[in-house]
């Protein structure tokens, strides 16, 4: 799984949902444990920064470590992505679509949203713009 890609968290979250349900339903209980190589899959496919949040997710919340509680987890942080990925959009436009606009279109879109014409933050304006000085 590429790391940090909103519909590749997506879809793993999704296949991963449809495993379990698929282990429960034949009543193979054995391979949600830990030590089941069903669980180091999914594991092994996820990136180490999200694999440290899940684990600091475990310790937090006092889980087992489950491949059901790695499903709960990756649901949780589909959601959180897919959130993410939307507030970088200007209401559906993302960011290069944005940038491909003409200059003129662009400072219309920044204008009606009072977004700053340079990076579409709504905390300020583009002549205080920090990230393009």
């Amino acid at each position: 799984m590429k790391p940090l890609h909103a519909d590749n968290v997506d879809k793993f979250s999704d296949a991963l949902e449809n495993i379990v349900v698929l282990l429960r339903t034949q009543g193979t209980l054995n391979e949600l444990q830990p030590n089941s190589s069903l669980y180091m899959m999914p594991l092994e496919k996820t990136p180490e920064e999200m694999l440290s949040q899940y684990y600091r997710w475990l310790g937090e919340r006092l889980k087992p470590e489950t491949l059901e509680v790695f499903k709960d987890w990756i649901l949780d942080e589909t959601g959180y992505r897919v959130k993410a990925a939307e507030a970088t959009c200007i209401k559906g436009l993302k960011q290069t679509k944005f940038k491909a606009l003409h200059t003129d279109d662009r400072w219309k879109k920044a204008k009606v949203q009072a977004l700053c014409f340079r990076c579409r933050s709504n905390t300020h304006k583009g002549s205080s713009c920090r990230r393009f000085r």
